[in-house]
C-alpha cells in the first residue's frame, strides 16, 4: 500500500504534529508499506525543501511560496507518488495561530480530490471544557464551524482522533470517529536507576516515593488535594515526597510546583530540559507519574503517553475539570491511570505494583492504522 501523509510542518522536536507523523510514516514503512511525506504550511522554512525525512521521501513546503506555486508542487508530488491513501494529519493550529479554518486550508485540502483519504484529528476547537474563558468558547465556534466544513470538502473515508472526549464532540456533529492511541515522544533508553542520584537530596533512593511529572503544570493541578494524598501515600510507605518537575513546566509550572514544596510539605527537584535519553530512565526510575492534563482529555498528551509507555501508574489530579461533551473514559492496561479522587492512600501499594515493563505504543497504533485503511 502506498500512503502519503499530510501536514502543516515537519520541522524535527518543533512540531508534534510532524513528529507523530514522520514516527507513523517510518513504521508504516517498516511494514513493507511505500510512504512519502508533504509539509504544506512549513512556518520554520524560508525556502521550500525536499529531501529525505528517517529515509522517507520528504516534500516541505514554506508558506512564503504563493498558495498557487504551493498547491501546484503538492499535486505534482501527489501524481508522481500515485498515492493509495492520503493521511490527513490535521491540527489547524498548524495553518493559523488562532486554529481557525482559512481560504487557504481550504485550498490545500482540494488536494485530496479524488483521492481515498483518512484524516486524524490531534485538535478540535475551544470551548469543550466547561472552565474555559468566554473567550476560547466563542473562538470555539468559529473553529468547529471551520473544521467540519473541511470534513465534508475532503470526503472523509476514515476519521481517526486520539481521545473519547474529541470522539463525542464529533459525533455531537455527525462524525464517527475512531481512537487511534498516542504513543510516548520519548524512546526507552536502557534503564539506569543512578540517574536519581543528582536529584535525590539525602539517603538512599529506597527511602523517598518519587512522583514525576512532564510537560505544561496547569494552573489548577488541585494542590491541596494533591499535596494531602502526596504525604499520606509517603506515610503510608514510611518514605519521604519527592516531586522531579521533568522537562519545561510552563508559564504556571514555578508558581504551582512553590504550592508542593512551600513549609517542607514536599521536597521539588526541576531536572530542566534533559535529552530523551535521560528523561527515560528518569521516567523508569521514579514510583509513579502525575498527569498534567484533565481526566476528560488525557488521551490527547503526548507526554501523558511517554509516562505510560515507561509503565508508570498515573495519577490525574485535575478529574473534575468536566467536558462539555460526556464521555467515559477506557483505561490502558491494567488500571494504571487513577482519578485523584478514586485511589485511597492505603491503596497505594497496590496500585505502584502494576508498574509494566517500558513499552513503546507506537507498533500497536501502526498496526490499528494500517488495519482501519484495509478494512473494507
Amino acid at each position: 500500500m502506498k500512503i502519503a501523509f499530510l501536514c502543516s510542518s515537519l520541522e524535527p522536536a518543533r512540531d508534534g504534529v510532524g513528529d507523530y507523523t514522520r514516527s507513523l510514516a517510518v513504521a508504516c514503512a517498516a511494514r513493507g508499506h511505500a510512504c512519502a511525506l508533504l509539509a504544506l504550511h512549513d512556518t520554520h522554512l524560508t525556502a521550500s525543501q525536499e529531501r529525505l525525512a528517517d529515509e522517507i521521501p520528504a516534500l516541505r513546503l514554506s508558506p512564503r511560496l504563493p498558495l498557487p506555486a504551493r498547491i501546484a508542487d503538492a499535486r505534482a508530488c501527489l501524481a508522481d507518488f500515485s498515492p493509495d491513501w492520503i493521511s490527513w494529519q490535521f491540527s489547524s493550529y498548524g495553518y493559523h495561530p488562532r486554529g481557525l479554518i482559512s481560504a487557504e486550508t481550504r485550498s490545500l485540502a482540494t488536494l485530496a480530490a479524488g483521492r481515498r483519504t483518512h484524516v486524524m484529528l490531534h485538535e478540535l476547537w475551544g470551548g469543550l471544557s466547561r472552565d474555559e474563558p468566554w473567550f476560547n468558547r466563542i473562538l470555539g465556534r468559529f473553529q468547529r464551524r471551520g473544521l467540519v466544513s473541511l470534513l465534508h470538502l475532503l470526503r472523509t473515508q476514515r476519521l481517526h482522533t486520539s481521545n473519547v472526549a474529541y470522539r463525542s464532540a464529533l459525533a455531537a456533529h455527525q462524525w464517527s470517529a475512531e481512537l487511534l492511541p498516542l504513543w510516548g515522544n520519548i524512546p526507552i533508553a536502557a534503564a539506569r536507576p543512578e540517574v536519581l542520584a543528582p536529584f535525590v537530596p539525602s539517603g538512599t533512593r529506597e527511602s523517598w516515593l518519587i512522583a514525576v511529572t512532564f510537560g505544561n503544570v496547569p494552573r489548577e493541578w488541585r494542590q491541596d488535594a494533591t499535596i494531602a494524598f502526596f504525604q499520606a501515600a509517603a506515610a503510608q510507605l514510611r518514605r519521604r515526597p519527592l516531586l522531579l518537575v521533568c522537562g519545561r513546566a510552563g508559564p504556571h509550572g514555578p508558581a504551582v510546583v512553590r504550592q508542593f514544596s512551600a513549609g517542607g510539605k514536599i521536597t521539588v527537584a526541576a531536572t530542566g530540559e534533559l535529552p530523551a535519553e535521560k528523561i527515560s530512565r528518569i521516567f523508569q526510575a521514579v514510583d509513579f507519574g502525575i498527569a498534567p492534563h484533565p481526566w476528560g482529555l488525557i488521551g490527547k498528551s503526548g507526554a501523558v503517553a511517554a509516562l505510560i509507555d515507561h509503565g508508570l501508574p498515573l495519577l490525574v489530579p485535575n478529574d473534575d475539570r468536566l467536558t462539555r461533551i460526556p464521555s467515559d473514559l477506557p483505561l490502558p492496561p491494567p488500571g494504571l491511570l487513577s482519578r485523584l479522587s478514586d485511589l485511597p492512600p492505603d491503596a497505594i501499594p497496590a496500585w505502584l505494583a502494576r508498574r509494566l515493563p517500558a513499552a513503546s505504543t507506537l507498533p500497536r497504533t501502526a498496526d490499528d492504522f494500517l488495519e482501519s485503511l484495509t478494512r473494507i
